[in-house]
């Protein structure tokens, strides 16, 4: 088995390495299929047995995904490869279940794989608890590592102990319910966090404080209820981060204050009652305020929410039960070109809510209950080039429409 495994892998090489478009046949092995459409992507598929299978797909030179399919655990690999040993751009464990002993180090030396710079680990099964700090050690170059879609419902506080260069961390799709103090301790030069798609109720205390250089921060689809007012404090470089489709009825006023380069927020899906006046008054930096399908209704939102926020381009607060805005709502946020405004219980607007908004593009408002709105509400809106108020109680909208200069 040694010999064709060997035979396998040089085929693999050989034909990504072809720089003449030229095909190599497959080897003929009654237990081995070669199947490839174009030079992008070869996959070889070994029966090792009755039950047990595995497909080893190589979509570069340098990019290598390992499928287990129905093999099972991933110390039942009984060959090696004397391919010298190489650095890869990429290295994919895809339904495999865990090592029972050593590492995934020791399963992808015996592909003559000599380390990754991008690793991942997905089985699509239920691994628990199972993942253990010596299942991750020898990739000390990794710089992406995604743990995705292993039904993982506790992670050791050393697992990212030999991460010392990990920038992209993908723990998402997992049962993940806390995470303890010091998880992200050995990982300072992360910069993409994503924690979406877990059961995560509450953060321990200052848990993203060692993250100083965290750029985006996913969190969405958790069963977050609260936040902690110094949550984020030290992410001071934070460029993105999402809330949606938690449990949040309430922000501590001063939540996001330290995140002075927020560029993208979204908290969709929450069940705010209300959220504070100063929320943003300090994301100065801000470009896109995502707020849709709050869970009850926000009956409004307060005067200056949105006001005084020179980069802010874009507003999406769909089906929240509004009733009713201010007029200083958006109040010299004078970048702004999309504002959508629709599904809610508006029955007017008032005159100067849209005052000075000249860069303003795309404005919708539909399916709400208007029924009247000011005279020359529209005016200041030179560059607006789409205008929908349709599915509301308007009699005329031909007035309204000259009314825009």
């Amino acid at each position: 088995m040694a010999t064709t495994i060997l035979v396998i892998f040089l085929f693999i090489f050989t034909i990504i390495k072809d720089s003449e478009n030229v095909v190599y046949p497959c080897v003929v092995d009654p237990k081995c299929q070669c199947l490839t459409s174009d030079l992008s992507q070869v996959r070889i598929y070994y029966n090792i047995s009755e039950n047990w299978n595995i497909a080893v797909k190589a979509r570069s030179w340098s990019d290598l995904q390992i499928d287990c399919q129905e093999m099972g655990v991933l110390n039942k690999l009984n060959y090696f490869s004397n391919q010298s040993e190489k650095m890869l751009n990429s290295l994919e464990f895809i339904n495999c279940k865990l090592p029972k002993v050593g590492s995934l180090r020791d399963v992808s030396k015996i592909f003559g794989i000599e380390g990754t710079k991008r690793l991942y680990f997905r089985s699509f099964k239920y691994l628990g608890d199972r993942l253990k700090k010596g299942h991750l050690e020898g990739f000390s170059n990794v710089t992406k590592l995604v743990l995705a879609h292993n039904s993982f419902n506790h992670l050791p506080k050393d697992i990212f102990l030999n991460f010392l260069k990990l920038e992209h961390l993908d723990l998402s799709d997992n049962e993940l319910g806390i995470l303890s103090k010091g998880t992200f301790r050995a990982i300072p030069n992360l910069k993409h966090l994503q924690l979406n798609h877990n059961f995560l109720e509450e953060f321990v205390p200052k848990i993203f404080h060692e993250l100083p250089k965290l750029k985006y921060l996913d969190l969405k689809e958790n069963l977050l209820e609260k936040l902690n007012n110094d949550l984020f404090d030290n992410l001071t470089k934070l460029r993105y981060l999402n809330l949606k489709t938690n449990a949040l009825s309430e922000l501590p006023p001063l939540i996001f204050h330290k995140l002075k380069l927020l560029r993208r927020i979204d908290l969709s899906f929450n069940t705010f009652r209300v959220l504070p006046t100063e929320l943003f008054s300090r994301n100065k930096k801000l470009r896109q305020v995502i707020l849709h399908n709050n869970k009850v209704p926000l009956s409004t939102l307060p005067d200056n929410l949105l006001s005084e926020l020179p980069h802010l381009v874009k507003v999406s607060l769909i089906k929240n039960g509004i009733k009713e805005l201010s007029d200083r709502i958006f109040r010299s946020s004078t970048s702004l070109r999309y504002i959508f405004l629709d599904d809610n219980s508006l029955r007017s607007l008032p005159l100067f809510i849209f005052f000075n908004l000249k860069n303003l593009k795309i404005l919708s408002i539909k399916n709400n209950r208007i029924s009247r709105l000011p005279d020359e509400i529209f005016y200041d809106l030179e560059n607006l080039r789409i205008l929908d108020l349709s599915f509301n109680r308007l009699p005329v909208l031909l007035r309204y429409m000259k009314l825009i200069k």
